[in-house]
C-alpha cells in the first residue's frame, strides 16, 4: 500500500515540473513541451495554452515559488543536481482533453520564441483545432540545456507578455 502511494506521489510530481503558468492581466498562460521529457535531436512542439483565468487559477501556488522570471546564474554542479532530481520517464497524456475556457484566435498575435543555448527561434505557433486556446509549434532542440520561452500576445486591447523557462532539454545518452 504504502508502495503504491510513493508511486503514485512521484509520478504527480513529475506532472507538477512539466508545464509552468502564470496568471496576467485576467488570463492564464501556460507553457512547456507536447512530449516529455524533451530530448535534444528528437522532433518535439513546444505548447502554449491561453485561457481565461478562474478562481481557483486566483489562489496562491506554493509550486510556482520556484518558477523565475529571469534565469539565475548556474553552475555545472547546479545543472547537474538539478538533472539529478528531475523524473527521466516520459509523462504520458498530461495534455488537457477540453480547455473551456481557452482563448480562441490568437495564431496571428501570438509571437513566441525559444532560446536555448544562446540560439533564439522564432516559432509559428498554430491552434489546436480541437482544444480552445492550445497553441503548438514544432521545435526540435540541437542540444541539451535549459531553454527559455517568451511568449507575446495582444488580447483585445491587453498587452500579454512572460517569460517561463520549461523542462531542461537531455541529451539521449542519459536516458
Amino acid at each position: 500500500m504504502i508502495l503504491c502511494v510513493l508511486v503514485f506521489a512521484v509520478g504527480l510530481a513529475g506532472t507538477a515540473l512539466a508545464h509552468k503558468s502564470e496568471v496576467i492581466e485576467g488570463y492564464k498562460l501556460e507553457t512547456g513541451w507536447e512530449k516529455e521529457p524533451p530530448t535534444a535531436g528528437i522532433p518535439n512542439s513546444i505548447e502554449v495554452t491561453i485561457s481565461k483565468v478562474t478562481t481557483s487559477d486566483k489562489k496562491p501556488d506554493v509550486s510556482k515559488q520556484d518558477q523565475q522570471k529571469t534565469p539565475k546564474a548556474s553552475t555545472k554542479k547546479d545543472e547537474k543536481k538539478s538533472a539529478a532530481t528531475i523524473k527521466k520517464t516520459p509523462i504520458k497524456d498530461t495534455k488537457p482533453k477540453t480547455l473551456s475556457n481557452g482563448v480562441s484566435g490568437l495564431s496571428k498575435s501570438l509571437e513566441v520564441s525559444v532560446k536555448l543555448n544562446d540560439k533564439k527561434t522564432l516559432l509559428k505557433m498554430t491552434e489546436d483545432p480541437k482544444i480552445k486556446g492550445r497553441y503548438l509549434a514544432p521545435f526540435t532542440p540541437d542540444k541539451t540545456g535549459y531553454p527559455t520561452v517568451h511568449v507575446y500576445t495582444k488580447i483585445g486591447k491587453q498587452d500579454i507578455e512572460v517569460t517561463f523557462h520549461p523542462e531542461r532539454v537531455e541529451s539521449a545518452k542519459s536516458k
